[in-house]
């Protein structure tokens, strides 16, 4: 792990477009201030230290089309944060090997309609697999890997995109590509 938080003066880059922190160079909490960064289309932390809950601020980045923060330690403990929902032109949401377990809110994804890929592979996700992911029409890659997930995913409205399968798979350590 680095020995360094992000500074707060950071959410001055208001016209930033990316932001990239190479795995491990920082720790400590994110903060609340990267919501200041409107023009912000790209944010990559993988594989990072940083730990704690994702600050409400980060849902208000509404050009956000990247989101990788892959291998955090951040808490969602009740699964993924309904406010997800409110990134509408996310393509990529990688949340693999993140600290958290519980569902996925398929009421709120299913309004992201530009998504393109979903990595939330080994995070302890439980129950049934959300059927709702077929409406999700941009999707071309989903990764739901090592996971508690339940039940038979039909593959039936994305079977035509990059993918061919039979029509039914049983879920166990899936990745659909």
């Amino acid at each position: 792990m680095g020995d360094s938080t992000l500074p707060t003066e950071l959410g001055l880059l208001t016209d930033l477009r990316e932001l990239s922190i190479p795995s491990s160079f920082m720790d400590g909490s994110l903060i609340t201030e990267l919501g200041l960064m409107k023009e912000l289309r790209k944010i990559s932390m993988h594989s990072g230290g940083f730990e704690g809950e994702i600050p409400s601020e980060l849902f208000t980045l509404t050009n956000l089309r990247y989101r990788d923060l892959e291998g955090q330690n951040l808490e969602m403990d009740t699964g993924l944060p309904s406010e997800f929902g409110l990134l509408t032109d996310l393509e990529v949401l990688s949340l693999g090997s993140m600290a958290f377990a519980g569902t996925i809110p398929m009421p709120i994804l299913t309004q992201l309609t530009n998504l393109k890929r979903l990595d939330v592979y080994y995070v302890d996700l439980n129950g049934a697999f959300p059927t709702e992911v077929g409406l999700l029409t941009a999707l071309t890659y989903l990764d739901l890997s090592s996971n508690d997930l339940t039940g038979t995913f039909l593959f039936c409205s994305i079977c035509s995109r990059e993918a061919q399968s039979t029509d039914t798979h049983q879920l166990t350590n899936f990745v659909f590509m």
